[in-house]
């Protein structure tokens, strides 16, 4: 089994994911997390808990909320109070959560592939 068969092979095996309405329900999870934390940042005083320039508008809060989702965080706009720091660490947990669960099927068959094949993935 040569490099392209195994990539393939894998491609194939992540397709059957897709099936099976796991990425449905992974991108559901992210959409639903990410407008709730934009909710819950329009609910508190944005301007009390976090350090930025100028009004906190729902651009900078969406900007915001997507930063920390992605886990960039650019640095202009910083927790000042608990609260904040709480906020974005359990945002951050929650986004985390989700790599983790949408990589592990995924890190799993390719580590079944690869021990199906016990030589070396170049031949």
């Amino acid at each position: 089994m040569g490099l392209r068969t195994l990539s393939v092979t894998a491609i194939a095996a992540l397709g059957k994911l897709f099936e099976n309405k796991f990425f449905d329900g992974i991108v559901l999870y992210n959409v639903m997390v990410y407008a709730l934390m934009i909710a819950i940042y329009h609910l508190i005083d944005f301007e009390s808990h976090f350090e930025l320039k100028g009004k906190a508008g729902t651009g900078k809060i969406m900007y915001f909320t997507w930063m920390t989702h992605t886990n960039v965080m650019a640095g202009e706009i910083t927790p000042k109070t608990d609260v904040a720091r709480g906020l974005m660490c359990m945002h951050v947990l929650m986004t985390w959560g989700m790599v983790m669960v949408l990589l592990s099927p995924s890190l799993l068959t390719l580590s079944r592939l690869m021990k199906m094949k016990s030589a070396s993935i170049f031949d």
